[in-house]
């Protein structure tokens, strides 16, 4: 399930760890505003890495992903 818009989990910790390094920076700057919406992003990336690659379950000893 790898297309142009899919993602491999490797790929959207990449892609959430550069936004994350938008908001470090937008605080750094003074700019709560900016550094909350590019949060927002961050959140999203999780959400779609989820919904693409599978939303783990809980079991007894841990998460497991969806087969």
């Amino acid at each position: 399930q790898h297309g142009p818009d899919q993602h491999t989990v490797p790929e959207w910790i990449i892609i959430a760890r550069r936004q994350l390094q938008k908001v470090e920076d937008a605080w750094y700057h003074g700019k709560p505003t900016e550094a909350l919406q590019r949060m927002a992003h961050v959140a999203a990336c999780g959400v779609a890495c989820l919904e693409q690659c599978g939303q783990p379950t809980m079991q007894d000893d841990g998460p497991r992903v969806r087969a």
